[in-house]
């Protein structure tokens, strides 16, 4: 179970920093810096929630059920592709020496933010949404197992 509390981690730090670099790319890009604010800001309240349901996975040492198991891998497969998806669609990079600093930004001249673009933004909006309130979810459910277990 520990490979498993490390990828929930591995996975917060690269919502984290994923969000660093896109508040850096917003500010570089005036044109995109409301909606990749409103990118960062999601990825970083997933990030946040990922976080909470890896303390209890701490906690618990172990996942209570096989079913929860899944949840968390299918999560955090899910947080894989959807961060990937904003590395591909917003230009922006991190630091390959320094793993907490996003790096210049990658910065074309003619770099246009589009109306694709936001369209794209509103999906990827629309899919941290839906994975933070399934995380939230498991966080409850894992609390309320929690609980039921102390009453014993």
């Amino acid at each position: 179970m520990m490979a498993d509390d490390t990828s929930v981690i591995q996975m917060v730090a690269r919502g984290t920093k994923l969000s660093l670099a896109l508040y850096g790319f917003g500010a570089a890009v005036p044109s995109a810096t409301a909606d990749t604010s409103r990118l960062a800001k999601a990825v970083n309240l997933l990030s946040f929630v990922l976080r909470q349901v890896g303390a209890s996975l701490k906690e618990y040492g172990t996942i209570p059920s096989y079913e929860a198991f899944d949840t968390v891998k299918e999560i955090l497969l899910q947080c894989h592709i959807i961060f990937t998806e904003i590395e591909n669609l917003v230009p922006a990079q991190i630091s390959k020496e320094n793993d907490s600093t996003p790096m210049a930004i990658s910065r074309r001249q003619s770099w246009n933010w589009n109306h694709a673009s936001r369209a794209q933004i509103e999906y990827l909006l629309g899919h941290l949404d839906g994975l933070k309130l399934t995380i939230n979810v498991m966080t409850q459910t894992l609390y309320t197992v929690k609980v039921i277990a102390w009453s014993r």
